[in-house]
């Protein structure tokens, strides 16, 4: 992709051209009205056809099409409703009339000289076009240039980005969608490295040194079951740290190379589960949610075997065959589940969703 002489759309119709149209019309029908010379009207029948062919031709024409000033409501030369975000990054054009730069910001990274500019939406009426960014962020570094759509509900105020203490040198900017599920704050992670430089790599929710090996991981959260199955809350719903790895030029799942910190979060659960109370019902407590959370651990394992013969022991911390439901959790009289009905409804998700992919 080029800067500056890349693809660049030609704003091929004047406004001035229907304008020119009326004014001919007008004129021919008072000549008719008032009984002109014929002669005039020989003259004048030829300008019309002109003018009319030209505002045709040239509004109709090309991919930037005028939009009627009557229906834009802002100061716009494109049909945005047709734009794509290859259309609007590749051109300088169309970048500079439909968006402002609203911050900017030099970087140095491993060596690498990076430019960052956010440029935001102009005119509100664009908010309202799902086919356009509300922001976009550029990053210049020499001859190369990367261009990034961010997803967030609302123009950005400024630049937002971290340098992960990573093995192999990447940019991570953020994208906040705003909502409020636990993958919907994400970062886009931008390569520096010689092979994978200011490419577009993939998108994370989170980056901390989780294993402490002094070195930053990318995650996301696993949200198979962020909807608590029907029976948690939002807050209350299970879910675990799936940990990633860069590895030639894509982000995938890396368990197996972080199965200690697996096996102490494992072994953290269980002492939590245990330390619960035997008495019927509970309080507010988050005892089913420490259960499924456990048994999402040994999904990611792979060792979904032994998941389910801890959840079995787990389940029946009442000693019964239903799960008592915390006070919060109690709606129309029901204060328990048969675990069977609990049972079913993981098992209902798992297939829909199928087996973890690990590396």
């Amino acid at each position: 992709m080029e800067e500056e002489s890349g693809t660049s759309y030609t704003e091929r119709a004047s406004p001035c051209f229907p304008y020119y149209t009326d004014c001919i019309i007008i004129v021919m029908a008072k000549m008719i009205n008032e009984n002109w010379n014929k002669k005039w009207l020989i003259i004048v029948a030829p300008l019309l056809f002109v003018s009319l062919w030209c505002t045709v031709s040239n509004v109709s024409g090309g991919n930037a099409q005028l939009t009627s000033p009557k229906n834009a409501g802002y100061e716009t030369k494109y049909d945005v409703g047709k734009l794509t975000f290859e259309d609007i990054t590749g051109s300088v054009s169309i970048l500079n009339d439909l968006f402002s730069i609203q911050a900017e910001k030099k970087l140095m990274i491993k060596d690498k000289d990076l430019s960052l500019s956010l440029h935001t939406i102009k005119f509100n009426e664009l908010l309202n076009y799902d086919n356009i960014p509300h922001s976009i962020i550029t990053i210049k570094s020499n001859n190369k240039l990367a261009r990034i759509g961010l997803s967030q509900y609302e123009p950005a105020k400024e630049l937002s980005y971290k340098i992960p203490n990573s093995k192999t040198p990447v940019l991570a900017i953020q994208d906040t969608t705003g909502g409020n599920c636990w993958n919907c704050r994400l970062f886009h992670i931008i390569g520096l490295d010689d092979k994978y430089f200011l490419n577009n790599i993939a998108t994370v929710t989170h980056m901390g040194d989780i294993d402490k090996d002094g070195a930053d991981d990318f995650i996301r959260y696993d949200d198979i079951w962020e909807g608590g199955l029907g029976l948690l809350s939002h807050a209350d719903s299970p879910g675990a740290i799936i940990i990633l790895t860069l590895n030639e030029g894509k982000i995938l799942p890396d368990i197996r190379h972080h199965i200690p910190y697996y096996q102490s979060e494992i072994k953290r659960l269980t002492s939590e589960i245990n330390k619960y109370p035997k008495s019927i019902p509970p309080e507010k407590t988050r005892l089913l949610s420490r259960i499924l959370e456990k048994f999402l651990i040994y999904r990611l394992l792979g060792d979904e075997e032994n998941g389910w013969r801890e959840f079995n022991k787990d389940i029946r911390h009442y000693d019964s065959d239903y799960f008592y439901l915390a006070e919060s959790l109690r709606t129309r009289g029901v204060d328990k589940i048969p675990i069977s009905d609990i049972i079913h409804r993981m098992k209902t998700s798992l297939e829909q969703r199928g087996s973890v992919k690990n590396k």
